[in-house]
């Protein structure tokens, strides 16, 4: 995807390469060992980011994947009007080598990827992360919609 986007101004690639892993493992260390084995397994992390036309951005993603279904297995899905995301995983024998996320929002784009040895715990805790965190803004949106009807906090 990223390839055929080269010149296009309006996305934005950040990637995080082996050696800034082991930086955050330096970090992490004494913080949580659960968090140190999930980091120490991955390789690289890649965060592609639009300001505009989400959508579309989204759909050509989304056919990319769609295209590449013999490499690449689609394992999740959240919709709801505002938001999307999928999770895409690629194997080599049973082993989860790569997963991307695909994420549609308020007309945001955005693929995060990652290379490694991936733990299917670690694919739950992200896209319950990313439910809790849609769930917080769906509240919030309910929250702030009841607030202008009646006038109160």
């Amino acid at each position: 995807f990223l390839e055929n986007h080269e010149n296009d101004s309006t996305i934005s690639c950040i990637t995080i390469s082996p050696t800034m892993m082991e930086e955050i493992l330096k970090t992490e260390s004494d913080k949580n060992d659960t968090i140190v084995d999930v980091i120490s397994k991955l390789k690289s992390m890649k965060i592609l980011t639009t300001t505009g036309n989400g959508e579309a951005y989204y759909d050509k993603a989304l056919e990319t994947f769609e295209k590449s279904s013999r490499r690449y297995e689609h394992l999740g899905v959240f919709n709801s009007e505002r938001e999307d995301y999928k999770i895409f995983v690629r194997k080599r024998r049973k082993t989860i080598v790569e997963m991307t996320m695909l994420l549609f929002r308020n007309d945001q784009f955005a693929i995060i990827n990652f290379t490694g040895n991936i733990e299917p715990g670690f694919i739950l805790t992200l896209a319950k992360s990313v439910s809790q965190t849609n769930e917080v803004r769906s509240n919030n949106r309910h929250q702030e919609r009841s607030e202008r009807s009646t006038g109160h906090p």
